[in-house]
């Protein structure tokens, strides 16, 4: 990888991108659908998820990720204390196998590094989903508790790896 990705908040501009990667991150869950029907549920799934999502994490940050100056994906982050939570990271098929999501992710945890000691990173992941090994290799860890509903949540901690608080979430926070 030549450059890193570039972060930038989501402008009015973007919507109509961001609804066809929603589309295309999602639709082969649909592809036994009519094309008609798959295209209003994955719609009304999108515009669904924005509100849940909006109300589930106050203040969340929509972040269009740039490769080249394009949009290649879209980063839901939220930050509550110490605890950065990657609600949502999908990445465009075209641009996929570049490595952006994991430098993304990288940046995320650069950025929870530099705000101090003790901040992690939560995020989850469906078990057998491919992502899972990128999350191992980045230093994630799987929560006590391991799986919850049909997802396995994991944390990130800034600092050193050995330390008696490693394996515990950020203070106060439950898994995503």
């Amino acid at each position: 990888m030549n450059a890193a990705p570039h972060l930038r908040p989501v402008e009015e501009a973007d919507y109509e991108w961001l609804r066809r990667l929603y589309h295309q991150v999602r639709a082969a869950e649909f592809a036994i659908l009519p094309p008609e029907q798959r295209e209003m549920l994955l719609d009304s799934q999108f515009m669904i998820q924005e509100r849940a999502y909006a109300m589930q994490y106050p203040g969340i940050a929509v972040l269009v990720i740039e490769w080249g100056g394009e949009p290649v994906g879209r980063l839901l982050l939220h930050r509550d204390g110490a605890a950065w939570r990657v609600v949502d990271l999908a990445v465009a098929d075209a641009a996929r196998g570049r490595g952006i999501g994991a430098a993304v992710l990288v940046q995320v945890q650069a950025m929870a590094a530099a705000a101090g000691p003790g901040a992690c990173v939560l995020l989850s992941v469906r078990p057998g989903n491919p992502a899972r090994r990128l999350y191992d290799r980045l230093g994630f860890r799987e929560a006590p508790g391991g799986v919850e509903g049909v997802t396995v949540p994991m944390f990130w901690r800034s600092g050193p790896a050995s330390g008696a608080g490693f394996q515990t979430l950020c203070a106060g926070d439950t898994p995503p």
